[in-house]
């Protein structure tokens, strides 16, 4: 069993909405990156300081569930 930690995502000066809170599980442990090039800095970032695993979106597919 993996040690996932939670991280607190909020808003800078020019954003809106939040703030959003990744918590990774057991079972819900993967953070999808989707920008149609290569793996951004904020994707592992968030894998870094979740204990998540990073999954490049356009080269492999993630089931909902996971």
């Amino acid at each position: 069993m993996a040690e996932y930690k939670a991280v607190r995502v909020k808003k800078g000066s020019g954003g809106f909405g939040g703030p959003l809170v990744i918590k990774p599980t057991d079972k819900k442990n993967k953070i999808v990156n989707i920008t149609g090039g290569p793996i951004s800095d904020v994707g592992s970032a968030l894998a870094e300081l979740t204990g998540a695993e990073l999954v490049n979106g356009f080269k492999t597919s993630v089931p909902e569930e996971r």
